[in-house]
């Protein structure tokens, strides 16, 4: 026969189970939303930088032969900045680049100077910087890693940009 009703008891403390779909698709969101946030990490590790944010400040100063001219780094890391010799506009055409001098490092934030001489040709001038990123802690601890795992000796790679002094009339 039946059991009687009073002896019917439901437990209402056990949780309902899942869905065993229901747990395979939060186990694909959590490791897809893993896999995502580790490849967004390194593709921003990764991405080539920009160019350096330096700029000249105000208007060069010419006296006595030379021009004398201030510059910014606007950055959070330094940069070396590298002037060179000035071009001459002649025809509509600026004339060759040529190096003198070294590099100097300028801290971020920081201003700089650069003096040159000025040509005696009597004709338009300026004046190219060459400008690089002073490599990041990460570049460097790279590099250390690619000398130790896999005695790779190169230097760290940068790009070097060419700023140009405003031009400067004769």
């Amino acid at each position: 026969m039946h059991a009687p009703i009073h002896e019917l008891r439901l437990n209402h403390n056990v949780r309902p189970r899942l869905h065993a779909m229901t747990r395979t698709i939060k186990s694909v969101l959590v490791v897809g939303g893993g896999v995502l946030g580790v490849t967004l990490v390194l593709f921003i590790s990764f991405s080539p930088p920009g160019p350096p944010p330096f700029r000249f400040i105000g208007t060069p100063a010419v006296s006595g032969g030379f021009m004398t001219l201030r510059i910014t780094n606007e950055g959070r890391a330094g940069i070396y900045y590298f002037a060179l010799s000035p071009q001459v506009k002649s025809n509509g055409e600026w004339s060759d680049l040529h190096g003198a001098g070294g590099a100097t490092f300028l801290a971020p934030n920081g201003t700089g100077t650069i003096t040159a001489t000025a040509p005696s040709s009597g004709l338009p001038w300026r004046v190219p910087v060459y400008v690089l990123r002073a490599p990041t802690k990460l570049e460097l601890w790279k590099r250390r890693m690619d000398i130790l795992l896999r005695r790779q000796t190169w230097g760290v790679e940068h790009k070097v940009h060419v700023a140009y002094s405003p031009e400067i009339p004769p």
